[in-house]
C-alpha cells in the first residue's frame, strides 16, 4: 500500500465529507418535523402565497440545520480530531496490540 503522508489532510477531508452528509440528513428530518407547522398554519390560497410558504419552509429549516453545523461541528473537526490523532498516536507507542483493528489504529 502507497502511503501519500497526508493522513490529517485525508481524515480531516472524510470528516468534513461526513459532516455535509450529517447536516443534508438532518435538513430532511428538520423538514419533516416541519411539516407541522405548514399543518397548523394552514395552506395559503394564492399560488404566490404557496409558492411563499415552501421556499421560506425550505430556506428556514435548511438554514438552521446547517448552521449548526457550520457553527459547531465544522470547526469541531479540526478541534477535536487532532487531540484524539495524538491520543491514538501515544497509545500505540506504549502498547503491544494483538487485535488487527488496534494494529490499524496505530498504522
Amino acid at each position: 500500500m502507497v502511503d501519500s503522508g497526508n493522513n490529517y489532510k485525508d481524515k480531516v477531508s472524510q470528516l468534513i465529507s461526513w459532516g455535509h452528509w450529517f447536516s443534508f440528513f438532518n435538513i430532511i428530518a428538520a423538514m419533516l418535523l416541519g411539516t407541522r407547522y405548514i399543518a397548523y398554519s394552514g395552506w395559503p390560497e394564492t399560488l404566490l402565497g404557496q409558492t411563499y410558504q415552501i421556499v421560506t419552509w425550505i430556506g428556514h429549516f435548511g438554514f438552521l440545520v446547517f448552521a449548526v453545523y457550520i457553527l459547531l461541528i465544522f470547526p469541531a473537526t479540526f478541534i477535536i480530531f487532532p487531540a484524539v490523532d495524538e491520543v491514538v498516536r501515544c497509545a500505540c507507542r506504549h502498547r503491544q496490540h494483538d487485535s488487527a483493528a488496534a494494529r490499524h489504529l496505530c498504522l
